[in-house]
């Protein structure tokens, strides 16, 4: 768990949890995106400003066998992520509704998936949120 001001980070782990952290998901990605999001999976992690979701970003390792989702969707070069996909996750949904804690949410998310082994993480990200990623 990581907090910053009045900020905390935490993974959803109860079925409330996660309820409530994809309505935050959904609603965001129809806000930002016009969107409605297919089914979430993975880890999910929410940021909390008085109890209220703020942020979010979902971490998905699939089967080391299995491609994962950016890969499916993208042309990425035969095998060039064959060698290490038991060190990848994906992260996704990698929302905020209020400044400055896009980053710490990405952040938390980088040092769990350290903890889980993982030492790549995949985003598909906009202009904006490369810019965020600039700062890190």
């Amino acid at each position: 768990m990581s907090t910053t001001r009045d900020i905390v980070i935490l993974v959803a782990t109860t079925r409330k949890e996660k309820q409530e952290a994809i309505e935050y998901i959904n609603t965001r990605m129809i806000e930002v995106f016009q969107c409605d999001p297919p089914e979430t999976t993975g880890l999910i992690l929410v940021g909390k400003q008085n109890d209220i979701p703020v942020a979010s970003i979902v971490m998905y390792a699939p089967d080391p066998a299995s491609k994962l989702p950016l890969e499916m969707r993208y042309d990425f070069c035969k095998n060039s992520i064959d060698e290490i996909r038991s060190e990848v996750v994906e992260g996704s949904r990698w929302l905020a509704s209020i400044p400055d804690v896009s980053l710490l949410i990405l952040k938390t998310a980088a040092e769990i998936s350290l903890q889980l082994g993982k030492k790549y993480m995949l985003i598909e990200a906009k202009e904006y949120s490369v810019k965020r990623l600039r700062q890190l």
